[in-house]
């Protein structure tokens, strides 16, 4: 399973370095990758979620994974914790403090996980994928967004319900909605979606790499808090959790899909909230771009310490 991870993270390295690529030769300006990634955010992203759980799921593989929606909602107040306290040991403050705990927290299920787990698990990845993202997006949008600017908010319902509206999440509800309605896609219709939804893989890593061109990561790479956060939450909490998981009743692949969601690096929608709410952006596009380059390495450590 170690040796599978690695090769799929090196593909990843191979489509960063593309990315890094075209973008140093001008192929890929910065005005034009943010197109490229809102259309990836809001279309190519979407349809790999339909995708993914249309082909990969059943409502018999729905119940019997549901355990996963209750190692994540353990696995996320813990990280919280985690990381309020490495943040405090590191006396970051206010907006660069925000920045730091959203990227640590939240991991790159979408552009990372998703394509891993299909590759790895490609009949229950998208079960496991699903519960764990349901719980993911609900603190996402709730306690993530509340603490992006690095001042003190309170969230309102309407706030929260405009959060949950974003095409990911609408994504998720009708590939669902499909399984559990048994609702069959023509032939024709599932060929499309599934040449749409393979768009997305690559299109991503892509775009990361030509990110990591445009974003200033000297000062982050410099920084003991980006080598301190990956340490504690990308390596030490998944291989800890793979000694405690492997006490509970549930299912091997379930439990190896739960670690390697733990070990992902900070999803790329931490920049934009952050952005959208005033708070610390470039330090947290350097943290996000920073954690999927190192994550190459990071993720197959994981997987082979944690014997998954």
């Amino acid at each position: 399973m170690a040796q599978t991870i690695a090769v799929q993270m090196v593909g990843f390295a191979v489509m960063l370095l593309i990315g890094y690529g075209a973008a140093r030769s001008r192929m890929v300006t910065r005005e034009s990758l943010s197109s490229i990634i809102v259309l990836i955010q809001k279309i190519f992203l979407p349809l790999m979620f339909v995708d993914f759980i249309y082909r990969g799921m059943t409502p018999a593989l729905i119940a019997r994974h549901a355990p996963m929606l209750a190692l994540a909602a353990v696995f996320y107040p813990t990280v919280i914790l985690a990381m309020r306290l490495v943040g405090r040991a590191l006396r970051l403050t206010g907006a660069r403090s925000a920045a730091f705990r959203m990227s640590f927290v939240f991991g790159n299920t979408g552009f990372i996980g998703l394509p891993l787990l299909a590759a790895i698990y490609p009949r229950t990845g998208a079960a496991d994928l699903g519960m764990f993202v349901i719980v993911d997006q609900l603190v996402f949008w709730t306690y993530g967004v509340s603490i992006a600017s690095g001042r003190p908010r309170r969230m309102g319902i309407r706030d929260s319900v405009r959060g949950f509206l974003n095409p990911n999440i609408v994504a998720m509800a009708v590939g669902f909605g499909l399984v559990i309605l048994r609702v069959p896609l023509p032939a024709s219709a599932a060929r499309l979606l599934d040449t749409l939804g393979a768009v997305a893989s690559p299109l991503c890593m892509v775009a990361l790499g030509a990110l990591c061109r445009y974003s200033h990561m000297g000062p982050v790479l410099r920084s003991r808090e980006l080598y301190v956060g990956v340490a504690v939450k990308m390596v030490a909490m998944p291989v800890a959790a793979a000694l405690l998981v492997r006490g509970l009743p549930v299912a091997t692949e379930l439990a190896s899909a739960f670690l390697i969601m733990m070990s992902m690096p900070a999803t790329t929608l931490v920049p934009l909230v952050v952005e959208t709410e005033g708070g610390d952006a470039d330090y947290a596009v350097s943290l996000s771009v920073a954690t999927i380059a190192i994550s190459v390495v990071t993720v197959p450590l994981v997987a082979l310490l944690a014997g998954v």
